[in-house]
């Protein structure tokens, strides 16, 4: 009698701790997913973003977005007639200024366009020397 008593325990058994496994395991997942971490990490929606500007003579541009990773970029770049910058940007204010050197200028000499995800977003010109392109993507 023993004999037949003890295997039908043991499967009583690992079914209970099995099920308290599994239970476990489900409060785990419940737990990270309402706290979002994990697997349930969020990561921003990212846009595409291109700055463009074209002037007669050289110029600089300054622009500053943010990484995926909330990271803050500043870049500053010298170039001559045509700039091109693409990038990633998680949805925040977006900075850009472009200047001229003193004296350059001519009448509506300077243009700045921002495309966001590949629509126009801002075109800006000038001809005072400096023109601001700044943005906002995806803020509410």
């Amino acid at each position: 009698m023993t004999e037949a008593v003890a295997p039908r325990r043991r499967p009583k058994v690992a079914l209970v701790v099995a099920t308290v496994v599994v239970a476990a395991l489900g409060i785990i997942v419940a737990v990270m997913a309402m706290t979002g971490s994990g697997w349930f990490t969020k990561r921003p929606v990212m846009h595409q973003v291109e700055l463009r500007v074209q002037s007669s003579t050289d110029f600089k541009v300054i622009y500053r977005y943010i990484t995926a990773e909330g990271n803050q970029i500043s870049v500053e770049e010298h170039a001559s007639k045509n700039f091109a910058a693409e990038f990633e940007s998680a949805p925040s204010s977006l900075q850009f200024s472009v200047s001229m050197p003193q004296g350059t200028a001519n009448s509506g000499d300077l243009r700045c366009s921002v495309y966001v995800d590949g629509e126009l977003d801002t075109t800006k010109f000038n001809d005072a020397g400096w023109v601001n392109c700044d943005s906002s993507i995806g803020e509410s």
